[in-house]
């Protein structure tokens, strides 16, 4: 336990953690997808990079080393993940396109009050906003902002939570590839093993359509990533290991945000005073 909350404050004083406030995908009946791209290496970085951001699905653009990207993103329905491919396809300089449905645990389908989107209206471009200030902003007691937060909290219907930021420290963070051995050992004891064994393991991102697992791990220095590799690589029922370089990550408005402005609207809120 003390060993996570290290971690957990190690990430929050180098500010790696962005955080935010968002309604879970089951709320805008969404999936999450992760891609990779590669490119030419002709492109203006940032101009592509925000043109990727322009799509309403991209949620977060990473760049990782040999002109590639790593992309996530919440999509709704089978036409949308088509639609996603497409548009990432049909970028100039792209050149190979790699993408994974993501398994991950749904929250269910909420109502919101006024209420509950009025203080979220409040929160939305400020998460870590203290509670005297969200009572000020919407006129309601801090008791009952306090109630009214746990409930969304307990109900899932809204995610308060951090993005990782790749890279955004004097740190290093590295994404790996982790191809398991199905016939040996499910899912749940490859965790067990990575949060166990790894206070490197910041989070994974696991592939629905093969036996993959996208592990982050946060290290001091470039010469930490290969022993933390070599490490992993030792569980038998892992058949591979490639370590992932990022550099640098990108956070935009995706479906999700614009689903929850446009309930914002549909209650008659503005934008509450930075």
């Amino acid at each position: 336990m003390n060993a996570i909350k290290k971690r957990v404050q190690k990430l929050l004083d180098t500010d790696v953690l962005e955080f935010c406030i968002e309604p879970d995908v089951a709320m805008i009946d969404g999936e999450w997808v992760l891609a990779f791209i590669s490119t030419s290496g002709e492109e203006n970085q940032a101009e592509f990079i925000a043109t990727l951001g322009n799509n309403r699905m991209i949620s977060e653009v990473g760049t990782l080393s040999g002109s590639r990207y790593i992309i996530y993103a919440v999509y709704s329905g089978m036409e949308g993940l088509s639609e996603f491919n497409r548009f990432l396809r049909m970028q100039e300089h792209v050149t190979e396109l790699e993408v994974h449905q993501i398994m991950f645990q749904k929250g269910p389908k909420v109502e919101f009050s006024f209420q509950d989107l009025k203080i979220l209206n409040c929160l939305i471009d400020d998460p870590r906003k203290r509670l005297s200030m969200i009572a000020e902003c919407t006129g309601y007691s801090a008791k009952t902002v306090r109630r009214v937060l746990t409930e969304l909290m307990n109900n899932r219907g809204v995610w308060f939570g951090s993005r990782l930021r790749l890279n955004s420290s004097d740190s290093v963070t590295i994404l790996a590839r982790i191809e398991l051995d199905e016939k040996q050992v499910d899912l749940s004891k490859v965790l067990e093993f990575l949060n166990t064994d790894f206070p490197e393991f910041i989070t994974p991102t696991i592939s629905a359509s093969e036996p993959v697992i996208f592990a982050a791990f946060f290290v001091e220095d470039v010469r930490d990533i290969n022993p933390v590799i070599e490490r992993v690589k030792t569980a038998p029922f892992i058949k591979s290991v490639v370590s992932i370089m990022g550099s640098e990550s990108h956070s935009f408005s995706d479906l999700r945000r614009y689903w929850l402005e446009e309930k914002f609207r549909e209650a008659g809120l503005h934008s509450p005073p930075k």
